[in-house]
């Protein structure tokens, strides 16, 4: 480590980490105003926040993430990033 000591890049929480036998599932539920013509395009809107929770749940599980969902409260709908 140089003597450095390890930096946080990212704080938040993940909503929900689903251990199923082939690896993990991650939620993140959010309260956007969506409709279903717009809740794609706003899912995309969190793509790198679910990628980075994906890279730490992997790290301290030693499990793939194999799904990775938005899940829109006001619209009672998921959104499955790939």
């Amino acid at each position: 480590h140089n003597g450095v000591e390890d930096e946080v890049l990212l704080n938040g929480a993940i909503d929900l980490l689903l251990e199923e036998p082939d690896g993990l599932v991650i939620v993140d539920f959010k309260t956007d105003r969506v409709t279903p013509d717009t809740a794609e395009d706003r899912a995309k809107h969190h793509d790198l926040q679910l990628r980075l929770y994906a890279l730490a749940a992997e790290a301290i599980f030693q499990k793939p993430v194999k799904e990775r969902w938005i899940w829109f409260l006001r619209l009672g709908r998921g959104i499955r990033l790939d």
